[in-house]
């Protein structure tokens, strides 16, 4: 990134909680039918259960490079 340009901070929208239809699809599996879908999602299933702090997400993303994906800080 040039340090003459300034940055353009993409538009972003944040989900603020996990949409009602997902929790109760995941709800209506039994413990057995879960855990199978854990074996092959592992982690991901945890994403239910992260609620975003939006101002937290829209301060970092000012730093994030899109075209390279991946963030910039710089210390000095």
């Amino acid at each position: 990134m040039d340090r003459d340009r300034v940055p353009q901070i993409p538009e972003v929208r944040i989900v603020s909680g996990i949409p009602s239809k997902l929790k109760i699809w995941w709800e209506n599996f039994d413990l057995g039918s879960q855990m199978e879908i854990r074996k092959r999602l592992a982690c991901l299933i945890s994403l239910v259960d992260i609620s975003p702090d939006q101002h937290l997400v829209r301060a970092l993303i000012q730093f994030w490079d899109p075209d390279r994906d991946e963030k910039h800080v710089s210390t000095n």
